[in-house]
């Protein structure tokens, strides 16, 4: 359990660090590009494996069908 959370850790705190650095900046602007230095590092260190995508992918297209199924029943109400 240790070592599979080593990895994401240090891409946590990496970022953090740079998000602190550029604390000048607006708050909204410091959350994207922390998240996008997260994500950076995450595939730069090879942080996910297969199972992980995997996930990912199922969560991904649970909230775009929701969100298409959605759109059709708001646009059939009108």
């Amino acid at each position: 359990m240790i070592k599979s959370t080593i990895k994401p850790l240090f891409a946590a705190l990496l970022s953090g660090y740079v998000v602190y650095l550029l604390s000048f900046l607006h708050f909204v602007f410091n959350l994207i590009i922390g998240g996008f230095i997260y994500l950076f590092l995450i595939l730069l260190i090879k942080g996910l494996d297969s199972q992980d995508i995997r996930y990912g992918r199922e969560i991904f297209e649970q909230i775009f069908r929701r969100t298409t199924t959605d759109e059709v029943l708001v646009s059939e109400k009108k």
